[in-house]
């Protein structure tokens, strides 16, 4: 009698070592990666889970910004609303969101916190079994408080770059609240 065959797989990575997949899903298992950025989005560190998840090497990631590994028309939404939100100097919260990497592998990542540590941005997560998700949270009252803040940032902005930075967050922000609301009821 053969014994069933394990759906994890250990493989050895050029950048750092073992990691483990889900054979069906190719998802990395972490248990706490970070990321931290500039406040312009540039990757500046990650740990080892998280460069496992996106699938390249510090140095490389350090030739990117938030959005580089958003599934397809999401790089800029994500750009966007980190800018924003970095400027409004508050930790983001959590939600759900995927990575895309470089070969095209999708990651379903819950990120934990992105926050202010010294002169850097820190997003913590961990990944979720499961298909890739567009963005999103659970946390239905903060989104819509958020994006009723990009609202009055729009009506408040005093150029057109920033009055254009708070119309993408606030349609983004509107796009997360309608996708959650509906899957929540």
């Amino acid at each position: 009698m053969r014994a069933a065959a394990s759906s994890t797989v250990t493989s050895e990575s050029p950048i750092i070592g073992p990691v483990s997949h889900d054979a069906g899903e190719g998802l990395v298992e972490t248990a706490s990666a970070f990321v931290e950025m500039d406040e312009q989005g540039r990757y500046l560190d990650a740990s080892a889970e998280a460069l496992a998840v996106y699938g390249v090497s510090l140095e490389t990631l350090r030739n990117h910004r938030v959005g580089d590994f958003s599934g397809s028309g999401l790089g800029a939404v994500h750009r966007a609303l980190f800018l924003w939100l970095a400027r409004r100097n508050h930790d983001f919260g959590g939600g759900d969101g995927t990575v895309v990497s470089p070969d095209g592998r999708q990651t379903h990542i819950r990120c934990t916190s992105v926050r202010r540590v010294g002169d850097r941005f820190r997003m913590t997560f961990r990944t979720v079994p499961g298909a890739g998700v567009p963005p999103h949270s659970q946390n239905i009252p903060a989104v819509l408080d958020a994006w009723r803040e990009a609202e009055r940032d729009v009506a408040a902005a005093s150029s057109d770059t920033d009055r254009k930075l708070a119309g993408q967050v606030s349609a983004s922000l509107r796009d997360i609240y309608h996708y959650v609301s509906r899957r929540r009821y």
